[in-house]
């Protein structure tokens, strides 16, 4: 008896002392996030950058195929000019969500296809692709492939897990909203 209560007292001040309170911390808001995914068979190609409103981008690289369990994610960083951030700032306006709903979005489902999302301030999405006729403005893909020539940190690697096999990964995902918090937002 006395031993028990010994391992139960050893664990209670080890694991449960002093007592914290789980806090729901709040991701910092990207000004956009632009994702553009290629499909070719059971492959999709994925780009994603997110821009901050300080300057600060990440752009995430990977390829995913149906059917497998792990990925690869390519995570490189950098800042850019004032000067491109400005051209950016100034063609989140002409993006023109679509919806507030991430559930509109949908990944190219043809054979071969190609998609751009984009999310403002991560609760205002929109979706060009190749399945709805419509394109990304030129403006916005002329400034996500000058941001892909900016210098930037080496890249690190990360290896994804997926326990659907690809299936149930959708654009809203891509666009680094990942939690089921994330994607809770004001209804418009």
């Amino acid at each position: 008896m006395l031993l028990t209560f010994a391992i139960l007292t050893g664990w209670f001040v080890y694991s449960a002392y002093p007592y914290r309170l789980p806090l729901f911390s709040e991701p910092v808001t990207p000004l956009i996030s632009v994702l553009h995914v290629e499909k070719n068979g059971l492959s999709y190609y994925e780009t994603r950058e997110t821009i901050y409103g300080n300057g600060e981008f990440y752009i995430f690289r990977n390829q995913r195929k149906l059917f497998r369990y792990s990925f690869d994610i390519a995570v490189t960083s950098g800042v850019m000019p004032g000067s491109l951030l400005q051209q950016f700032t100034s063609v989140v306006p002409s993006v023109q969500p679509q919806s507030s709903k991430w559930a509109t979005l949908h990944l190219p489902s043809s054979w071969t296809g190609e998609g751009w999302y984009t999310a403002v301030d991560r609760n205002r999405f929109a979706e060009f692709s190749t399945k709805n006729r419509n394109s990304p403005p030129g403006e916005l893909k002329e400034l996500f492939r000058s941001l892909e020539r900016l210098p930037t940190r080496s890249p690190e690697l990360w290896d994804t897990r997926d326990i659907c096999l690809g299936f149930c990964y959708d654009p809203v995902a891509g666009l680094g909203i990942t939690s089921s918090g994330e994607r809770c937002g004001p209804e418009s």
